[in-house]
């Protein structure tokens, strides 16, 4: 008996099926909104990953995606939970998006409504950046909604506020907000 459990797969906004977030979108007026809205938000990603650099956990070094992919887990074929999400980062930067559903209607089955979306800054420590995984400087979390158009403007809204967040403000600026700066370095363990 072969196990039907695999790796997340990780397929391009472009290349995917938006019912995979939503089911319950059948109306077509709605979808194509959801559709515009989401463009918008990966076009948007597209010009953040050039301000930012690309070392995205949504990519394989040998197939670049630099927007928004679906992110499916859960045995195949059903991939019980689909959300959208996107991160790029440099030797400083992190930004990250993502739209879920944020709990189950279902045993072992996560799919809205209600949904949710956020964005999270994050910056490199500037004490042990070897040692310590990095700061959160900033985030954009929405309340979860019940509308697919909604759920899809929040994320809009959330990768927006990332950009302009990265573009008006230096990296000393956000090294202020930052509440773990100059922290003490924490021990290591010993093998």
């Amino acid at each position: 008996m072969s196990d039907t459990r695999r790796a997340p797969r990780r397929i391009p906004l472009g290349e995917g099926s938006i019912t995979w977030v939503f089911p319950q979108l059948t109306d077509r007026d709605e979808l194509v909104a959801v559709m515009d809205e989401l463009r918008g938000a990966d076009l948007q990603l597209g010009r953040l990953a050039q301000l930012v650099g690309q070392r995205s956990e949504a990519r394989q070094a040998d197939s670049p995606i630099p927007g928004l992919v679906y992110y499916r887990l859960g045995p195949e074929p059903e991939f019980p939970l689909t959300e959208l999400t996107w991160e790029g980062w440099s030797d400083q930067l992190g930004v990250a998006a993502r739209l879920w559903p944020p709990r189950s209607r279902r045993p072992g089955v996560r799919e809205g409504p209600p949904w949710q979306a956020g964005a999270w800054i994050q910056l490199s420590c500037d004490v042990d950046p070897a040692g310590c995984t990095g700061h959160d400087v900033g985030e954009w979390v929405g309340s979860p909604v019940d509308s697919a158009l909604s759920a899809a403007r929040d994320l809009r809204a959330a990768v927006d506020w990332a950009f302009d967040v990265v573009t008006t403000q230096s990296e000393e600026a956000l090294r202020e907000r930052d509440p773990r700066r100059g922290h003490a370095i924490e021990p290591r363990a010993r093998d």
